[in-house]
């Protein structure tokens, strides 16, 4: 009777200490698992906010269709340096004028056969103080109304505008011409800023845009014997000197946009 005993005891014995060892393992994995469940959190976390590796790989087909825009501005460029090929040769008869001391009214004019005459006097007041221009004088091609066709703007290295044309049924036609008594701007939405004086107390501004080859007035405002004012309908409406300086400083100028090139 007693081995019999003794074995039922050893058996038990053994139970038990495998359900100890069981017990013991048990937390273990558990705490293994829920390390690792920790760690995918975070990692899962981190990469949702992080760009993905196919978001930073360039693809090559956008690499080569900005080549591609790049070299279709030069051409449009190129283009339209041919286009006006006639005013750029004349202007730079005029900047060699300038630069050599030889500079001569007439003979300037005669250089711009192109010449819509209505604003013949704006182009005369431009070259008269262009002779005095202490800046590098040139050009830049600028699309102004989106139709494919550049609008060739002379222009100083400062960015000052000095006249604008453009192609209009197939001729080259000036714009407009600005000196220092009327300045012009070229604005984020592609208008032109023009700001005339003719004293401290008178002065008006007027934008274009420009539409059919030609400058359209979209909104005209300014000072009149110290009066402020908006035009409104063909109505000279008053508005306060903050109103007008609002109104003026609503246009952005993005002259320096403009891709200068030296005659």
């Amino acid at each position: 009777m007693k081995k019999p005993f003794k074995f039922l005891v050893l058996v038990l014995c053994l139970a038990m200490c495998a359900a100890f060892t069981a017990c013991d393992k048990e937390p273990a994995s558990s705490a293994s698992e829920t390390s690792q469940d920790v760690s995918s959190a975070v990692v899962s976390s981190t990469e949702s906010d992080l760009p993905t590796v196919s978001d930073m790989i360039t693809d090559d087909t956008s690499s080569v269709d900005s080549t591609d825009d790049t070299s279709s501005e030069t051409e449009s460029e190129n283009d339209g340096a041919q286009v006006y090929s006639e005013v750029l040769t004349g202007y730079k008869k005029v900047v060699d004028s300038i630069v050599a001391g030889t500079f001569d009214m007439e003979a300037a004019l005669a250089d711009f056969p192109c010449l819509n005459e209505s604003i013949s006097y704006k182009w005369s007041s431009m070259l008269g103080e262009l002779q005095m221009s202490t800046e590098k004088l040139g050009y830049a091609l600028y699309d102004i109304d989106k139709d494919g066709n550049d609008e060739l703007f002379l222009i100083n290295s400062d960015y000052v505008i000095s006249a604008i044309f453009t192609v209009n049924d197939d001729k080259v036609q000036l714009l407009d011409a600005y000196w220092a008594r009327y300045t012009a701007k070229l604005c984020d939405d592609n208008t032109v800023f023009t700001s005339g004086s003719s004293g401290a107390s008178n002065f008006e501004t007027v934008v274009y845009k420009l539409s059919e080859g030609s400058f359209v007035d979209v909104a005209s405002f300014g000072c009149d014997d110290g009066n402020f004012f908006m035009i409104s309908d063909g109505e000279h409406v008053e508005i306060t000197r903050q109103e007008y300086a609002d109104k003026a400083d609503s246009y952005k100028s993005i002259n320096d946009s403009l891709n200068f090139v030296a005659i």
